[in-house]
């Protein structure tokens, strides 16, 4: 039994790194400071393909399951642990 990620879910986390690093990351600061609520960053994930990954493609989601959404979580709150609790509320109302 493998306890690793996927090759699907090791290119999805590469894609979740490269957006927390890009578009998290400069926006941390004011979200921690301000209690800035980052509209845009969601949007940006959505369009990323990095929001609903445990939702079945029929209900909206990309049907990537609870690693692929995890893996999101974890990468974005490397960058900003405040936005974590963003993408976690918005996935737990999606699609």
């Amino acid at each position: 039994m493998s306890f690793g990620l996927t090759r699907r879910e090791l290119d999805f986390q590469t894609r979740a790194r490269r957006f927390a690093t890009q578009r998290v990351r400069p926006l941390a600061e004011k979200v921690e400071r301000e209690s800035y609520f980052p509209r845009e960053l969601l949007s940006a994930m959505g369009r990323e393909g990095l929001l609903g990954a445990p939702f079945s493609k029929s209900d909206g989601g990309l049907g990537l399951g609870w690693t692929s959404e995890t893996i999101v979580a974890e990468e974005v709150s490397a960058e900003s642990a405040a936005n974590r609790f963003y993408t976690v509320r918005k996935s737990e109302h999606s699609p």
